[in-house]
């Protein structure tokens, strides 16, 4: 049975990281402005999303009854690796087209090793998917499959250690496997407390908690980067990290408010789950739509961030699901958006 209420979750934090990426498009500017004061409440304010998107994954996967690994790793994982490779491409021609045209082709070969901002998230997300069998195996008493465990190994460590071997001679080849930092198998642990926090009951008094909880989450994230910054005498993300104890607060509020709608969410059913499987798209592309809209003018110091941080977010995120929703439609090129 479709969990409506991860979907709603899913949506939702797509919305908040376009957000996120808009809010800070302007983000180094004098902390002393009250400009910067605004960037960074509304930074905070949805800092909590990505990790809640694996927190879903963790929900989704951890919580089978079975796991076929050979499936798994064919249908989830080789497809968030083809995903990846397919829009570094994207992203490469993108920037390079904006800034001299397409005719360097070195050029275009280290600018797809180097990536793209946003698109961190998918090594991260792919390494934590090569590790969640033996993670499922753990959580549900089962026996760990020796010979995963050495292909994982494998894949992690020694093949990245063997190519980096090559790095002196090839800047694109060593860039682009540092991408796959080991450091993001840290974000199994959302998926883990993702999956925990899924197996519980939520009612009225949890919602209203955890509406409390990101209240005093936000403010106080915000109130000590205020802080620090002013101290400093610069703009800088000091309390950002996704692992910061008030980042998890927040994310843990998130995710525990939205799991309060399980059951609740029956006649929205329909556009919840067309949302929903556009959100991949939405976020694969929706950097592209922000960088092409800054360049011609749409800046968030247009007028006040109160008024141009909704405004572009909403721009950005209307203008890149009616794109996403046209390409499912295209033979070959729906596959680069789901």
């Amino acid at each position: 049975m479709r969990r409506l209420e991860l979907d709603l979750c899913r949506i939702c934090a797509c919305i908040m990281v376009v957000f996120l990426h808009v809010a800070g498009s302007d983000w180094y500017v004098n902390p002393t402005t009250a400009e910067w004061g605004v960037y960074n409440f509304m930074s905070l304010l949805v800092r909590g999303a990505v990790p809640v998107f694996f927190m879903i994954s963790g929900t989704l996967f951890l919580g089978r009854e079975e796991f076929d690994r050979k499936r798994f790793v064919k249908k989830n994982v080789l497809h968030l690796i083809f995903l990846y490779g397919c829009w570094l491409f994207v992203y490469a021609f993108y920037t390079q087209w904006m800034e001299s045209g397409l005719g360097d082709w070195h050029g275009l070969i280290k600018k797809v090793s180097e990536g793209y901002g946003h698109l961190w998230f998918m090594p991260a997300m792919i390494l934590c998917y090569f590790a969640l069998p033996v993670v499922w195996s753990a959580i549900h008493g089962k026996k760990i499959n020796i010979r995963y465990l050495i292909f994982v190994f494998g894949i992690i460590t020694l093949v990245k250690a063997n190519v980096l071997l090559f790095s002196e001679w090839s800047y694109a080849l060593s860039t682009l496997v540092g991408k796959f930092d080991i450091t993001y198998i840290q974000y199994l642990g959302y998926m883990v407390l993702g999956y925990y926090l899924s197996q519980r009951k939520y009612g009225n008094t949890e919602r209203w908690l955890a509406i409390l909880v990101y209240v005093v989450s936000v403010l106080g994230a915000t109130g000590l980067n205020t802080w620090y910054c002013l101290s400093h005498g610069e703009a800088v993300t000091w309390i950002h990290g996704h692992y910061i104890v008030l980042t998890v607060l927040e994310s843990v509020a998130i995710y525990c408010f939205m799991l309060s709608f399980r059951g609740k969410l029956n006649r929205a059913e329909k556009i919840l789950k067309i949302l929903s499987d556009h959100t991949l798209g939405i976020y694969l592309i929706h950097a592209m739509i922000l960088d092409y809209l800054i360049h011609h003018g749409w800046k968030v110091s247009i007028c006040t961030p109160w008024i141009s941080v909704p405004l572009l977010t909403g721009m950005v995120f209307g203008i890149s699901i009616l794109i996403v929703f046209a390409g499912k439609k295209i033979p070959v090129l729906h596959r680069l958006l789901e």
